[in-house]
C-alpha cells in the first residue's frame, strides 16, 4: 500500500477573459486551489462550484503540462525581468490533431501555474491574476513581446488597475 501527503492550499484569483484582445468579456472571482504531491503539483481553478480549468505539472520534468486530461508539450521558454528578478514564463500549445479551432497557447510560471491562456484560433485571452503587482507587469511585458513569443507581434495594451 503506497500513501502520498498532499498538501493543498487554496487562495483567491481573478480571472478575465477578453475577447478580440481588448474588450474585457468578463471577470470572474476564483479559487486557485493548488495540491503538491512528491512529485507533482496540480492547479485548479475554481469559480463557486465548478472548475473552471486544471492543469498539473511534474516537479522535476517540465517538458509537459497536463491541461485538462492532455498532455501538452512545451513550444517554448524566455525569461523577463520583473522588479530586478527573472521569471521564467514556460509556454506551451494545446492542439488536438482531429480537431478544429481549439489551439491554445498556455503560458505557465513555476510556484504560479497559469498566468495567460491565448486562443490561436480565435481572438481572445484569459488572465491569471493573484493581484500582485509582478503579475500586472508580466500582463504587461507579455502583450508589449515582439518576439512572437507571445502573439504575432505588439498587441494592445490592456490596463489593469
Amino acid at each position: 500500500m503506497t500513501i502520498s501527503c498532499t498538501n493543498a492550499t487554496r487562495q483567491p484569483i481573478e480571472i478575465r477573459h477578453f475577447f478580440r484582445l481588448d474588450e474585457l468579456k468578463e471577470e470572474i472571482e476564483a479559487n486557485l486551489v493548488t495540491k503538491v504531491t512528491k512529485d507533482s503539483i496540480e492547479y485548479s481553478y475554481l469559480t463557486d462550484s465548478t472548475v473552471a480549468f486544471i492543469c498539473k505539472i511534474s516537479k522535476n520534468e517540465k517538458s509537459r503540462l497536463t491541461y485538462w486530461n492532455f498532455n501538452i508539450p512545451i513550444a517554448d521558454k524566455k525569461i523577463f525581468t520583473i522588479n530586478g528578478r527573472e521569471a521564467e514564463i514556460l509556454k506551451y500549445d494545446y492542439n488536438i490533431p482531429t480537431m478544429n479551432d481549439e489551439e491554445e497557447s498556455i503560458f505557465f510560471i513555476d510556484d504560479y501555474g497559469v498566468i495567460v491562456i491565448k486562443s490561436n484560433a480565435w481572438s481572445y485571452f484569459i488572465q491569471f491574476d493573484k493581484g500582485g503587482q509582478a503579475e500586472k507587469e508580466i500582463f504587461k511585458l507579455l502583450q508589449q513581446d515582439t518576439s512572437g513569443f507571445y502573439g504575432y507581434g505588439p498587441q494592445p495594451q490592456i490596463d489593469i488597475e
